[in-house]
């Protein structure tokens, strides 16, 4: 019996260490199942290294471990920065073609078998329940030899209207030891929306192994809009003419005095349906199924003009596009 001892306490002992290390992956994944959770974006960077220990960039005196951790640190800051600049070309008025943009999937594939090859994957979070936007980083995939060292960043800028300058508004960077660099180690840091916004993430990472120079990777996302309950704007594509139903342009628009907004055309329905069909053609709809929304609601001092109509399903419209609205 007592030979087993040691071998019961080293069990017991592996077990909580392996609690321990998997606890932040748990919280990670389970914060995502949350129903008011939506997954805005993932992107993924891809690093190898290949026979002779070259990660692709110009040989340079790497000096021992901590000198090749540093010069990593330094190219890593110098892909972040305090603010971005945006220019959006579809802006009409006050309205914009917010999802005309698409994410560009760079395909970013390995040559074949190289010894090691290590994916940084960056996922952005919105929770209506907790008014935050939480950018998350995780290391997904780690294949062959281990790098040593892994400094990510996913970062969080700002902007009142979708063009001109934004600003960061969340840092987080995370730096992966040799240690801790696993497929499922993640870190996650959450930004507390205080109104309406347009939003863009810059993400990087610097990723070295042992006696090669720092490999490095980063790119910028397009503009998406949130508002004060941090709810993503509603994507909403007509299925008859493929139109995408525009957002505004501006995060700060003022409320107009009932006394000085345009009045709600009383007609607005019959002569939107009869512009429609000389436009785009009869769409066959059954028209009582539908809603027609005002892109820029007379509120915020939107009009009665054609080009600032669009039609919703009544559902969605109640309980999709009003209730952002609410909370612009």
């Amino acid at each position: 019996m007592k030979k087993f001892v040691p071998l019961i306490l080293f069990a017991v002992l592996s077990f909580t260490m392996l609690l321990f290390l998997n606890t932040k992956e748990v919280e990670a994944t389970s914060s995502n199942s949350e129903k008011d959770v939506t997954s805005l974006f993932k992107g993924t960077l891809k690093f190898e290294v290949d026979e002779n220990k070259n990660a692709k960039l110009k040989k340079v005196d790497l000096g021992n471990e901590k000198e090749q951790i540093k010069q990593a640190d330094i190219v890593a800051s110098e892909l972040n920065h305090d603010y971005l600049y945006n220019y959006d070309s579809s802006i009409s008025g006050d309205r914009v073609d917010l999802y005309s943009n698409k994410e560009t999937k760079i395909k970013n594939k390995t040559k074949g078998k190289v010894p090691g090859h290590v994916e940084v994957q960056v996922e952005t979070l919105l929770s209506e329940k907790n008014k935050s936007i939480t950018n998350v980083i995780r290391i997904t995939k780690v294949v062959g030899t281990k790098p040593m060292y892994v400094n990510a960043s996913n970062n969080l800028l700002a902007n009142k209207s979708v063009n001109g300058k934004y600003i960061r508004v969340l840092a987080h960077t995370k730096k992966f030891m040799l240690g801790e660099i696993k497929a499922g180690a993640s870190s996650s840091k959450s930004f507390r929306v205080g109104g309406t916004s347009f939003y863009k993430r810059e993400f990087s990472a610097s990723v070295v192994w042992k006696d090669s120079p720092p490999v490095v990777d980063s790119k910028t996302s397009s503009p998406f809009l949130a508002n004060k309950k941090a709810v993503l704007y509603p994507y909403a594509k007509n299925s008859h003419n493929k139109k995408v139903m525009p957002a505004p342009a501006y995060a700060n628009m003022k409320v107009i005095p009932v006394e000085d907004r345009e009045k709600r055309d009383k007609k607005i329905r019959d002569k939107y349906k009869s512009w429609y069909k000389k436009k785009y053609g009869d769409p066959k709809w059954n028209w009582d199924d539908y809603e027609i929304h005002h892109i820029i609601p007379l509120q915020y001092g939107g009009d009665n003009d054609m080009n600032n109509l669009f039609p919703l399903k009544k559902d969605f419209h109640r309980k999709t596009v009003s209730p952002w609205w609410a909370g612009y």
